[in-house]
C-alpha cells in the first residue's frame, strides 16, 4: 500500500518534511519513504491513496500515562505538590472504585488523537486486561510502591503476582516492564528486590524523580514537608530518607530507565542521566499544576552539549573528518543550526500526559500545545522538538520499533486533515496549533480508525 499527503513528517533527528510525500508499506512494515508521485511510478502494482490538505506522520507515543485515575473529577487539589499528594492519599479509593467504566473510554481517546503507543504506569493492575485487548502498543510498567518496612513482604508479593500476570500476557503489542514509583514512596529494601527482578528479566524501568521542591529537600536534607508527612500521617518515628539523590540514581546502574518529570534536577544530574543512556519524560501540564514548574529545556540542552564535548575526541579524527567537523561547527546556516538544536535537545526527551490525577484530559495534542506555550525557547524550533518528543524519542525511550518513517520500522501512521495546511510555510507549527482529531490511524499496517 502507498499512502501520501500534503506533508509527510518523517520525524528523524533533523525533522525532515516531504511536501506531497508518501510512504510504502507491506506486511506491517515500512518499505520506502519519498515523493508520492515518484513512489507511485515505482510501485505501480500497489494500491495508493493521497490525502489532500493533510499531514502524515508516525503515530504518536504517549510515553507516560496513568489510566487508573481516569475517574478523577475534582477529587484532588492543585497548586503545590504537598497539597496534591495529601488529596490523593485522602481520595484515591473513591476514584479507583469507578475505574472499570473509564478505561475503555480513555483508550479510545488516545486513538482519536493519533496515539498508537503508550507507556502505561499501573499501580494496581486494574487496566491490564483492557490494554492487552486494545489496538495500542503498550509498554506496561508494573509499579512498585510502599514505604512501610513492616509491609515489604506483602508489597513485594503483590508486585510479583502482577508482574508475572503481565508476563503471561506478553505479545507483539504488549510489553511488560517495571516501575519504581519514586524515591520518597518506595522503601530501599523493596526497591532492591524490584531491581533484582528487573535485572533477571532485562526489563525496562520507569520512575518519577525530582518532581517537586519538597522531594528534593527531603532527599537532600531529610527535612521539610515529607518529614511532617512521614511523622504525622504515616506515623513513622524519626523518619529518614531511604536514599540520597545519588543513591537512588545508582539503583538503575547498568539498566535502561526512563526518569519522569525531573523538573527539579540540576544540570549535572541531567548530564548523569544522559551519560547513563537513560531517557527523560516530561509532562508539562502535570508539572505546572503540581509544582508550578516546566521542565527546563535550556538546562537539558547545556547538559547535552557538555556530554557531547566530553565524548568528542578530536585526536581520533583524520584530517578530512576534522575539516568536516570544523565546517559543521562553524556553519550558521538555518538547516545546520536547526538540526543541531533538535539532536542536542530532544534526543533523550519524550513527552506524556501523566494521568487524570494531575491533568484535565489525556489528549496528547493538547499536551503538545501546552508545551509550545510554556516552554522557554524558540517557538518554531520548539514545535519540531515537541513532535520528535511525541514520536521518535518516545520510541527510543520505550524501546519500540516505530516513531519514525524509515525502512524496516513498523507501519504506525497517523493522518490528520487540516484545512488549508497545504499553503503553510511552517507546517510543523501550524500542525500543533490546529490538529484536533486523527482522520486515519494505521497501526502495524492495519487501519484502526
Amino acid at each position: 500500500m502507498l499512502l501520501g499527503s500534503s506533508f509527510v513528517f518523517v520525524c528523524d533527528s533533523d525533522f525532515s518534511v516531504i511536501k506531497n510525500g508518501g510512504v510504502v508499506y507491506e506486511n506491517g512494515e515500512i518499505i520506502e519513504v519519498g515523493i508520492f508521485e515518484e513512489l507511485r511510478a515505482k510501485y505501480q502494482n500497489l494500491d495508493s491513496r493521497f490525502y489532500e490538505d493533510s499531514v502524515l506522520l508516525p503515530a504518536f507515543i504517549n510515553a507516560h500515562i496513568h489510566f487508573e485515575f481516569g475517574a478523577n473529577h475534582f477529587h484532588f487539589d492543585y497548586g503545590g505538590f504537598p497539597q496534591w499528594l495529601s488529596s490523593v492519599m485522602k481520595n484515591r479509593d473513591d476514584v479507583l472504585d469507578k475505574i472499570d467504566s473509564i478505561i475503555c473510554d480513555e483508550i479510545s481517546s488516545q486513538l482519536e488523537c493519533g496515539v498508537g503507543s503508550v507507556g502505561a504506569i499501573s499501580s494496581y493492575g486494574l487496566d491490564m486486561q483492557a490494554l492487552t485487548q486494545s489496538p495500542l502498543k503498550v509498554v506496561y510498567f508494573n509499579e512498585a510502591i510502599g514505604s512501610n518496612p513492616a509491609a515489604i513482604d506483602m508489597l513485594f508479593s503483590d508486585f510479583k503476582a502482577r508482574f508475572e500476570r503481565s508476563l503471561a500476557l506478553s505479545s507483539s503489542t504488549f510489553f511488560p516492564a517495571i516501575a519504581i514509583h519514586s524515591p520518597y514512596s518506595v522503601h530501599n529494601v523493596l526497591a532492591r528486590h524490584i531491581i533484582n527482578i528487573a535485572k533477571a528479566n532485562q526489563s525496562l524501568l520507569s520512575t518519577h524523580f525530582l518532581e517537586s521542591k519538597a522531594e528534593r529537600e527531603w532527599l537532600s536534607h531529610g527535612k521539610g514537608w515529607f518529614l511532617d508527612f512521614y511523622t504525622n500521617v504515616l506515623k513513622i518515628p524519626n523518619p529518614k530518607p531511604f536514599y540520597t539523590i545519588d543513591e537512588f540514581f545508582e539503583l538503575f546502574s547498568g539498566l535502561r530507565a526512563v526518569f519522569v518529570h525531573m523538573t527539579n534536577a540540576t544540570q549535572s544530574e541531567l548530564r548523569a542521566t544522559l551519560d547513563s543512556h537513560h531517557s527523560i519524560i516530561t509532562c508539562p501540564r502535570s508539572n505546572k499544576l503540581l509544582d508550578g514548574k516546566i521542565f527546563n529545556l535550556n538546562a537539558l540542552r547545556s547538559a547535552t552539549k557538555s556530554t557531547q564535548c566530553k565524548a568528542f575526541d578530536v585526536d581520533s579524527l583524520d584530517s578530512a573528518n576534522l575539516d568536516s567537523a570544523r565546517i559543521a561547527l562553524a556553519s550558521n546556516s538555518p538547516t545546520s543550526s536547526t538540526i543541531a538544536t533538535h539532536h542536542h535537545t530532544t534526543n533523550h526527551l519524550a513527552i506524556g500526559t501523566d494521568g487524570m490525577s494531575s491533568n484535565f484530559n489525556l489528549n496528547l495534542l493538547d499536551e503538545l500545545r501546552a508545551g509550545l506555550l510554556c516552554m522557554d525557547t524558540n517557538i518554531e524550533n520548539l514545535a519540531k522538538e515537541l513532535l520528535l518528543m511525541a514520536t521518535h524519542n518516545g520510541a527510543k525511550a520505550l524501546n519500540l520499533n516505530n516513531g519514525i518513517l524509515q525502512k524496516g520500522r513498523l507501519a504506525d501512521f497517523a493522518i490528520f486533515h487540516i484545512p488549508h495546511i497545504t499553503n503553510s510555510t511552517q507546517p510543523h507549527l501550524h500542525f500543533i496549533m490546529s490538529a484536533q482529531k486523527v482522520s486515519t490511524l494505521i497501526l502495524s499496517g492495519k487501519v484502526i480508525l
